[in-house]
């Protein structure tokens, strides 16, 4: 294959952000700046040439990823909710929590009458 459903079943396990999506993240915004700082047309050709290079790359490497999380993942949520809440709800409009959202009826979803 050559990538043609990028990302179909991407997941986040492991060292996958760190060693694969932060790198591909790397190359895409590499090749932005480069249009945007020569004033030249995106290159997606050579981004994608340049991203199949690697993801064949990563994916014949042997280098072990943790199994294990690292940090304690409640913390970090809390660290990470009071660093960017204020901006989430400035970019979002008066409130982002569900309760505060319309309920919308989705037809042949409502579970709880029993019908299908």
């Amino acid at each position: 294959p050559r990538g043609e459903i990028a990302d179909y079943a991407s997941k986040q396990w492991s060292g996958l952000l760190s060693s694969y999506y932060h790198a591909r993240w790397k190359l895409f915004l590499d090749t932005l700046l480069i249009a945007i700082n020569t004033g030249s047309e995106f290159n997606e050709v050579h981004l994608e040439s340049q991203m199949h290079s690697f993801e064949t790359s990563w994916q014949k490497n042997k280098e072990k990823l943790p199994s294990k999380a690292q940090g304690n993942t409640l913390e970090i949520v809390k660290e990470l909710r009071h660093k960017y809440l204020q901006l989430i709800e400035q970019t979002a409009g008066d409130s982002i929590y569900a309760q505060d959202l319309p309920l919308v009826h989705a037809p042949g979803a409502d579970i709880s009458s029993g019908h299908k």
